[in-house]
């Protein structure tokens, strides 16, 4: 979240340590995993390394915005196509 390439089209900038910290201590101690509002830690499944978070927002009623943030190092993988696909079929 430190790099602004992954913060190119959202709001908010560079996030710092503290703000990330706050971030997923917020979302670790609330249980958020409905249509409305999911928030969640993206690790690789053969190291269990932290690579980004994904989420649904509330901006409209019925109709959340998808979200992907990824370190750099793991974007054009196909990460976001499988998370995509595992959100469609458990949310939808």
């Amino acid at each position: 979240m430190q790099d602004s390439k992954v913060n190119t089209y959202t709001s908010g900038g560079v996030w710092t340590k503290e703000k990330t910290e706050n971030y997923v201590r917020y979302y670790a101690n609330n249980d958020f995993q409905t249509l409305e509002q999911f928030h969640a830690a993206c690790v690789l499944k053969e190291s269990d390394e932290l690579i980004g978070l994904t989420g649904l927002n509330p901006y409209l009623p019925k109709q959340p915005e998808f979200e992907l943030k990824f370190g750099v190092p793991f974007w054009v993988k196909g990460y976001a196509t499988e998370i995509g696909n595992a959100k469609m079929d458990k949310y939808f």
